[in-house]
Protein backbone atom coordinates (compact mmCIF):
# COMPACT_ATOMS: atom_id res chain seq x y z
CA UNK A 1 0.00 0.00 0.00
CA UNK A 2 1.41 3.37 -0.96
CA UNK A 3 0.62 6.67 0.72
CA UNK A 4 1.57 10.08 -0.60
CA UNK A 5 1.54 13.12 1.65
CA UNK A 6 0.58 15.77 -0.90
CA UNK A 7 1.22 18.63 1.55
CA UNK A 8 4.67 17.59 2.83
CA UNK A 9 5.70 15.56 -0.21
CA UNK A 10 7.09 12.23 1.03
CA UNK A 11 5.69 8.93 -0.15
CA UNK A 12 5.47 5.99 2.24
CA UNK A 13 4.93 2.30 1.68
CA UNK A 14 3.17 -0.10 4.04
CA UNK A 15 3.54 -3.80 3.26
CA UNK A 16 0.36 -5.84 3.70
CA UNK A 17 1.26 -9.51 4.31
CA UNK A 18 -1.21 -11.13 1.93
CA UNK A 19 -0.53 -14.77 1.17
CA UNK A 20 -0.49 -16.25 -2.33
CA UNK A 21 -3.75 -17.64 -3.59
CA UNK A 22 -5.88 -15.38 -1.38
CA UNK A 23 -8.50 -13.21 -3.04
CA UNK A 24 -6.95 -9.78 -3.42
CA UNK A 25 -10.16 -8.03 -4.41
CA UNK A 26 -10.99 -7.35 -0.74
CA UNK A 27 -7.81 -5.30 -0.40
CA UNK A 28 -9.66 -2.50 -2.18
CA UNK A 29 -12.16 -2.39 0.67
CA UNK A 30 -10.84 0.36 2.93
CA UNK A 31 -12.40 1.98 5.98
CA UNK A 32 -11.00 5.01 7.79
CA UNK A 33 -11.66 5.18 11.53
CA UNK A 34 -13.76 8.05 12.85
CA UNK A 35 -10.71 9.81 14.30
CA UNK A 36 -8.65 9.23 11.14
CA UNK A 37 -5.94 7.41 13.09
CA UNK A 38 -6.41 3.94 11.52
CA UNK A 39 -7.18 2.66 8.07
CA UNK A 40 -8.88 -0.73 7.93
CA UNK A 41 -7.74 -2.84 4.98
CA UNK A 42 -9.87 -5.66 3.63
CA UNK A 43 -12.82 -4.19 5.55
CA UNK A 44 -15.74 -6.34 4.46
CA UNK A 45 -18.81 -6.95 6.58
CA UNK A 46 -17.53 -4.59 9.26
CA UNK A 47 -14.33 -6.60 9.86
CA UNK A 48 -10.89 -5.59 8.64
CA UNK A 49 -8.02 -7.99 8.00
CA UNK A 50 -5.38 -5.41 8.82
CA UNK A 51 -5.18 -1.92 10.22
CA UNK A 52 -2.63 0.68 9.18
CA UNK A 53 -1.73 3.46 11.59
CA UNK A 54 -2.03 6.65 9.52
CA UNK A 55 0.81 8.39 11.41
CA UNK A 56 3.41 5.62 11.68
CA UNK A 57 2.25 3.37 8.79
CA UNK A 58 2.53 0.38 11.10
CA UNK A 59 0.50 -2.59 9.83
CA UNK A 60 -1.29 -4.74 12.40
CA UNK A 61 -3.14 -7.96 11.67
CA UNK A 62 -6.62 -7.91 13.14
CA UNK A 63 -7.42 -10.99 15.17
CA UNK A 64 -10.30 -12.76 13.48
CA UNK A 65 -10.08 -10.54 10.42
CA UNK A 66 -11.96 -11.66 7.32
CA UNK A 67 -13.97 -14.01 9.46
CA UNK A 68 -17.66 -13.46 9.60
CA UNK A 69 -18.80 -14.34 13.08
CA UNK A 70 -22.19 -16.00 13.39
CA UNK A 71 -24.53 -13.80 15.47
CA UNK A 72 -25.23 -16.32 18.24
CA UNK A 73 -27.17 -13.72 20.17
CA UNK A 74 -29.81 -13.87 17.41
CA UNK A 75 -30.49 -17.50 18.37
CA UNK A 76 -30.07 -17.15 22.13
CA UNK A 77 -32.29 -14.11 22.67
CA UNK A 78 -35.52 -15.65 21.30
CA UNK A 79 -34.78 -18.90 23.17
CA UNK A 80 -34.31 -17.03 26.46
CA UNK A 81 -37.53 -15.14 25.84
CA UNK A 82 -39.40 -18.39 25.17
CA UNK A 83 -38.06 -19.94 28.40
CA UNK A 84 -39.10 -16.85 30.37
CA UNK A 85 -42.62 -16.92 28.89
CA UNK A 86 -43.08 -20.65 29.54
CA UNK A 87 -41.81 -20.27 33.11
CA UNK A 88 -44.20 -17.38 33.77
CA UNK A 89 -47.12 -19.34 32.28
CA UNK A 90 -46.33 -22.42 34.40
CA UNK A 91 -46.10 -20.35 37.57
CA UNK A 92 -49.42 -18.72 36.83
CA UNK A 93 -51.06 -22.10 36.18
CA UNK A 94 -49.48 -23.51 39.33
CA UNK A 95 -50.94 -20.76 41.48
CA UNK A 96 -54.39 -21.44 40.10
CA UNK A 97 -54.06 -25.17 40.76
CA UNK A 98 -53.13 -24.58 44.40
CA UNK A 99 -56.18 -22.45 45.19
CA UNK A 100 -58.79 -24.24 47.27
CA UNK A 101 -61.92 -25.11 45.41
CA UNK A 102 -65.09 -23.42 46.48
CA UNK A 103 -67.30 -26.16 47.85
CA UNK A 104 -70.62 -26.03 49.50
CA UNK A 105 -71.08 -27.88 52.75
CA UNK A 106 -73.81 -30.54 52.73
CA UNK A 107 -76.93 -29.67 54.68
Amino acid sequence: MHALDAAAGPARCAGIPWGPGRDQSVLGALALSANGRELGVGATGGHASFTVDTKTYRVTAVRGGMRHEFPWWALLAPGALAVALVTAALRRLGRRALRPLATTAPK
